[in-house]
């Protein structure tokens, strides 16, 4: 445990200045020199943010911008380049977390809208219908009925659908009233 260099003075590194034991002053000056001989390359934010494919399309948009001359003042990532070379980097689609976030959102607007009408006495009917995201619905909608069925079932039912001949008004989506089974009875 007995360290022989700890009563030695100490000495700066011409290259970092750091101190060192007059022993080991010189073997550190050779890793030091190496060290600062390396060029440290720059960190590319971009690529902890943007995934494999869109990264290629950002270096490729950047090239013809910087070719091209781009637009506006002085190069680099930011604001530099042209419209075209911007465009060219694909819209990333949301995360489910964010669409789900949205469609809460949007519900509560529409839920604020119907109160403010029931409380001014005005019709419900006069209100516009809610808004309708599809991002999230993976289901496969029926080009004949319009109805919408997960990937098996549509496969299934496309062939059997499209050969109704006197296809009843109930299964074609938004026309004819409501089926037996949902009716409440009559008292």
């Amino acid at each position: 445990e007995f360290d022989p260099t700890a009563n030695e003075p100490r000495v700066p590194c011409p290259l970092c200045s750091r101190q060192f034991a007059e022993s080991r002053l010189a073997r550190h000056q050779q890793a030091c020199a190496k060290a600062a001989a390396k060029k440290r390359p720059k960190f590319d934010t971009t690529k902890q943010r943007l995934p494999a494919e869109a990264r290629s399309l950002h270096k490729d948009a950047e090239r013809s911008a910087r070719r091209g001359g781009g637009g506006g003042g002085g190069g680099g990532t930011r604001g530099g380049g042209s419209a075209a070379a911007r465009e060219q980097v694909p819209l990333q689609r949301k995360p489910k977390w964010k669409i789900e976030h949205e469609q809460f959102q949007a519900a509560l607007r529409a839920n604020k809208q119907i109160a403010q009408a029931e409380k001014a006495g005005v019709p419900l009917s006069s209100l516009p219908p809610p808004p309708v995201n599809d991002e999230l619905d993976t289901r496969v909608q029926c080009p004949n009925c319009g109805r919408k069925f997960n990937e098996m079932a549509a496969s299934r039912h496309m062939p059997l659908c499209a050969g109704i001949r006197a296809k009843p008004k109930m299964l074609t989506r938004g026309s004819g009233g409501m089926s037996s089974s949902v009716r409440k009875p009559v008292r």
